[in-house]
């Protein structure tokens, strides 16, 4: 069940109290404090993001599910001085809108397109993080094919072969819809070491609680229903993942169906290893973004 949850989607850091939305001057980018923006999805719906960073590689950066951009900015402020990241507030979440009719992986992957559109992207490297790994995957293979330099996921496929569905997680769906915060607390401790601080369980737990029941379960399901597999095959572009060694990576079927799929693990940690093992996922990630920003 722990491997089955794993590699399902939740998770991410707190979100505090929304900032305004205004776009920042050109001349505040590229600093280590973020610049907030917002602009409408193609529904209308208001996405926030935040821009910072003075490298000349731009990196896309999108957030698990009950997350926001703030679980990104720490790891974002560390790696400032090379590179230029672009961190939404996925609708649903954070200091975006929460109003909206279609919760799917398409619809997201069309607001990271509106985003690098308004944010003058070019040649992204696109980081996804748990439910986002499908997100970044269709919009790479959709409304940004052609553009994108490179794809990261964390902790999102660790092995293909065993991939969450709308089938296979039909009780964890049942579990939510009869008691959203009981199940959301339960997912989240098995996602964690048993060692872990219990004050980062609980600050996962509340940020995920902070979405409405009814959209956060309308966004799982839809992303359960997504065809990973049939996609992630259409990949041409360089793959890394960074994982979590609570589930086990694999690495020979991950290359089956993408070959030249890299990965790394980071020992010890949780399915937010930017939560509890924040220098070692800066370390990774810092060292992927090398990689795919020099090939």
């Amino acid at each position: 069940m722990l491997v089955v949850l794993l590699t399902a989607l939740v998770g991410c850091g707190p979100s505090p109290a929304p900032p305004a939305h205004t776009r920042a001057p050109a001349s505040s980018q590229g600093t280590s404090a973020p610049s907030f923006a917002q602009v409408p999805a193609a529904d209308g719906t208001p996405i926030a993001y935040a821009t910072l960073g003075r490298g000349e590689q731009d990196v896309l950066l999108s957030h698990c599910w009950g997350g926001s951009a703030d679980l990104f900015l720490p790891a974002a402020r560390a790696l400032s001085d090379r590179y230029r990241f672009i961190v939404p507030d996925l609708p649903g979440h954070g200091r975006s809108g929460k109003a909206r009719r279609a919760w799917t992986v398409e619809a997201y992957a069309g607001d990271l397109e509106t985003v690098a559109r308004a944010a003058h992207v070019e040649r992204p490297i696109l980081v996804g993080h748990s439910m986002s790994g499908r997100v970044v995957v269709e919009a790479a293979l959709g409304p940004l094919a052609g553009k994108v330099r490179g794809l990261v996921f964390i902790d999102a496929f660790p092995d293909v072969d065993h991939l969450p569905s709308h089938t296979n997680q039909s009780g964890m769906m049942g579990g939510l819809r009869a008691d959203f915060p009981a199940e959301v607390r339960r997912i989240v401790r098995a996602l964690f070491p048993p060692s872990a601080a219990e004050g980062d369980v609980e600050r996962v737990a509340a940020s995920i609680l902070r979405v409405r029941p009814d959209t956060a379960t309308a966004i799982l399901e839809e992303n359960l229903r997504y065809p990973a597999r049939d996609r992630l095959r259409l990949l041409s572009m360089p793959v890394w993942s960074i994982n979590a060694d609570l589930a086990p990576t694999n690495e020979r079927a991950n290359q089956a169906l993408v070959p030249g799929w890299r990965s790394l693990v980071i020992p010890r940690a949780s399915h937010w290893p930017m939560v509890d093992a924040e220098e070692r996922f800066e370390e990774a990630l810092s060292a992927v973004l090398e990689d795919l920003s020099s090939s």
